[in-house]
């Protein structure tokens, strides 16, 4: 009975050794899964300031070339307006000239 009891004990003790263990071994897995969460957290967080970062950079470097683009046409179009005034005074004459002689010739 004795030796029973004995066993009984040594079960016993060897049975709370291990919950112990499992008690360790769920607060070790919930630690590791608590920095898992705020290692991603920060990597997310991370990632999303790098994203909004380039993509200012992105939209930047497209206002820049559009800006570019909208003088380049500014440009053009200046010029095509002097060569269109150019064109216009150098036709003022035989205009007004054609415009007299309509006129002249109907009076």
């Amino acid at each position: 009975m004795e030796a029973e009891k004995g066993l009984l004990q040594e079960i016993r003790h060897t049975e709370e050794e291990c919950c112990m263990r499992l008690e360790e071994a769920k607060r070790y897995a919930e630690q590791v899964i608590a920095e898992a969460r705020a290692d991603s957290a920060r990597i997310l967080s991370q990632a999303e300031q790098e994203g909004i970062e380039e993509a200012q950079r992105y939209f930047d470097a497209e206002m820049a070339k559009l800006g570019q683009e909208i003088e380049t046409i500014g440009e053009g179009a200046a010029q095509e307006r002097a060569k269109t005034l150019a064109r216009g005074e150098e036709n003022l004459p035989a205009a007004v000239q054609q415009i007299l002689s309509a006129v002249a010739f109907e009076v």
